[in-house]
């Protein structure tokens, strides 16, 4: 059981991670297109 929580904890954080990866892509891709 101790096993699956920390695997589950693992995903949760790659998941979150992910997710700012997306959001400061989105960020930086807009910040691009108005400079232009």
């Amino acid at each position: 059981a101790a096993n699956d929580r920390i695997e589950i904890t693992f995903d949760l954080s790659d998941d979150r991670s992910g997710e700012e990866l997306m959001l400061k892509i989105g960020v930086t891709l807009t910040f691009n297109l108005v400079s232009r």
